[in-house]
């Protein structure tokens, strides 16, 4: 720093039983000090200061080293007494706009070697208060009978809150959308006006909302106020461009064809979506009252086809005595197919392993937005140590999965399908693995997704079916498995099955830019068997001779129900730290048909999503010592707390520091798990818990 300069070390605000938050009236002070990592010390002007200014003209790589550190790190804040009486003002600006309307604003700073430390002082004064509202609709009882009997509105001012301009605009907006879905196209918030009467005494405001008349232009060029007016739909039309980063231009001659509902489709050479397609997406018919909330559901939807690149609505005014708008939607393709390949190599202990995924996908194969993707996986690690059969554990299998953006089921009706933003999964896969036996794994899925308002979001697992079935593996049980060996172990390593259906909900608005704290929830719920079961009593299937289970087509089912619960919160304290807490725990019971949770079903601890402190599947259950029979360490209960701090450094990268507490419990004293059971007065003391530091 120069001569007489002064590193800005603090900023503090000293407002006494304020009734606001500090860290928004902080907002409008124009000069925040650098960023403090836990509040210590400042990683950020340190690593800026690293990149001296003569390293930018040294040789290459110490100018790239010099930019690198220049990006990552923060200059230094130099503290400029012209930004602190501007701050001043705009904290004054802030504060009466809230309605504090004699509020005032002073500040002082204090020098010390050269650090500046300034200190804002706040004096709100008595706070103005609503006291009464009046709307004046100008004559116009249509937007009146509109504003009083919509059962969706209602009014965000209320007598007694505070004289706050943020919330009586954001009533303007509100009064504005309102109108906007009932068919006024035109209607803005610049319509409504306020003005606010503060001669009522003992700092009382009265407000008066006030509908400005539509200004019309006449054929002379003169204008006139006249009521405002609903518009209607007219014609309705879909251009389909025939290739990405292309625009639509009248030059071209373009085909048309109609729909069955009357919608104009225009095309170069094919539309790349079926018209029922379109149909189903378009949320509004001709003749209908123009509604902003459905123009943009239809956006939302075509938006959301995973063919659609890009997707655009316009409405153009006829101009006619009927009052209609046209309305043109633009559909802009992505590229039909893709291929996707993934190629990896681990080694463990000396033990080298690689493997590979190869994809292929069509984004648009029924011209639906149907998308159908193949999947072949192969792998294959060495493993010693082991006395079998072979000394290569080798996985291969192959997959296909169909996604559909609607609702296939018979018998919903066509309006509720379109009203849903729903998407329909089919998958089936098949794998092989092989180690000294052969172990074969047929899985298919049927489930739902859809969205119901941003943010909130469904899963239904209609059908989840798995079967494993083992191959040549009579010795390899014959040799390594007895009466003494876990059930569970046991279980992974013999024919079995899974059929289950299961239910998600998810809050997650983690990906929103404009809220500030961001949270997650999610709890789903799943069972499994029942079917089975049913069909087994009915048809009367054999049992299994060894275990005693029922059979279905001569292979045990699992039977079982499983609940989990995921919560996290994001809370930012400032532009570049933020907190993190996340807390999980799931159940899951064996009932009727099995003694024991499928081993698919189970948690486990450790890894990077469990208690980080932890190899992956070492620990638990409860207080059962850490062995290499990774099987027997997974349980019916799982418990997970997690606390981070992270702070970012460039680009996505984040330091983080972080708490972890959790573990995983049985429901039973299961023989090969001693010491897992859950116990509601012990568990506590079986917790455990890791810390550490990382980058993410």
């Amino acid at each position: 720093m120069a001569d007489g300069d002064f590193l800005l070390d603090d900023v503090k605000l000293d407002v006494k039983n304020s009734q606001l938050k500090e860290n928004d009236a902080k907002s409008y002070i124009r000069q925040q000090p650098n960023l403090k990592i836990f509040g210590l010390f400042r990683a950020h002007l340190r690593l800026y200061s690293l990149s001296r200014k003569d390293s930018v003209k040294r040789n290459g790589r110490v100018r790239h080293l010099g930019r690198a550190l220049r990006k990552m790190g923060e200059p230094p804040v130099i503290y400029n007494s012209m930004m602190r009486i501007q701050s001043e003002r705009q904290l004054e600006k802030y504060y009466r706009a809230k309605g504090f309307m004699n509020a005032k604003a002073s500040s002082d700073v204090e020098f010390k070697k050269k650090c500046a430390v300034v200190t804002y002082h706040i004096d709100e004064g008595v706070p103005f208060r609503i006291e009464n509202i009046d709307f004046d609709y100008r004559g116009d009882s249509a937007i009146q009978k509109i504003v009083e009997t919509d059962r969706f509105y209602e009014s965000k001012l209320k007598t007694g809150m505070l004289f706050d301009s943020d919330e009586l605009d954001a009533e303007r907006n509100n009064m504005s959308s309102l109108l906007r879905r009932h068919g006024y196209f035109y209607f803005t918030k610049d319509y409504i006006t306020y003005t606010a009467d503060t001669t009522v005494g003992d700092h009382k405001v009265d407000i008066t909302l006030e509908l400005k008349p539509f200004s019309k232009t006449r054929s002379d060029g003169s204008r006139v106020d006249v009521p405002h007016t609903k518009y209607k739909i007219g014609d309705i039309s879909v251009v389909t461009l025939d290739k990405p980063n292309v625009s639509y231009t009248e030059v071209l001659a373009y085909d048309s064809a109609r729909t069955e509902e009357g919608i104009l489709m225009k095309y170069l050479h094919k539309p790349f979506l079926r018209s029922s397609v379109i149909e189903d997406n378009v949320m509004f018919s001709k003749g209908e009252f123009y509604n902003s909330m459905r123009s943009d559901f239809t956006l939302s939807k075509f938006n959301s086809l995973g063919i659609v690149r890009a997707a655009y609505i316009n409405f153009n005014d006829k101009h006619n005595d009927a009052n209609e708008v046209d309305c043109q939607i633009t559909l802009s393709p992505t590229k039909t197919k893709s291929i996707s390949a993934n190629v990896e190599a681990t080694t463990t202990s000396g033990d080298f392993g690689f493997g590979g995924t190869l994809g292929w996908s069509h984004h648009n194969i029924f011209h639906g937005s149907e998308c159908l993707t193949f999947k072949i996986s192969y792998s294959q690690e060495a493993i010693s140590g082991m006395d079998i059969t072979d000394d290569k554990i080798r996985d291969y299998g192959a997959s296909v999965t169909l996604a559909i953006p609607r609702v296939m089921f018979p018998f919903l009706t066509r309006d509720f399908k379109r009203r849903i933003n729903a998407n329909t999964e089919l998958h089936a896969a098949f794998s092989v693995q092989q180690m000294g036996y052969r172990r074969d794994q047929l899985s298919l899925g049927w489930k739902y997704k859809w969205q119901r308002r941003r943010f909130y979001n469904f899963e239904i697992d209609f059908l989840d079916y798995n079967l494993v079935k083992m191959e040549d593996a009579d010795a390899f049980r014959d040799k390594y498995f007895n009466e003494h060996t876990n059930p569970i172990l046991l279980y992974n390593y013999t024919d079995h099955q899974i059929l289950c259906t299961g239910f998600t909900y998810t809050f997650d608005n983690m990906s929103s830019k404009r809220l500030l704290n961001k949270k997650l929830f999610k709890a789903s719920f799943e069972t499994g068997g029942n079917t089975f079961q049913l069909f087994s009593h009915i048809c009367k299937f054999d049992k299994d001779e060894f275990s005693g289970q029922n059979m279905i087509f001569e292979v045990p089912y699992s039977q079982y129900v499983k609940t989990e619960l995921e919560y996290a919160f994001n809370q930012y304290i400032n532009e570049k730290c933020r907190i993190v807490y996340h807390a999980k725990a799931g159940v899951a019971v064996p009932y009727g048909n099995s003694d024991g949770v499928p081993f698919e079903k189970r948690f486990y601890g450790g890894g990077a999503s469990g208690v980080r402190g932890w190899a992956v599947r070492t620990l638990g259950p409860g207080k059962f010592p850490s062995t290499n029979d990774y099987l027997a360490q997974t349980g019916d209960i799982n418990l997970l707390l997690n606390l981070e701090y992270r702070i970012k450094l460039f680009w996505k990268l984040e330091l983080a520091t972080f708490v972890d507490a959790g573990n995983v419990w049985t429901i039973d004293d299961y023989k090969d798990q001693q010491g897992g059971e859950f116990f509601i007065d012990e568990f506590y003391k079986q917790i455990a818990l890791a810390g550490g530091a990382g980058l993410r």
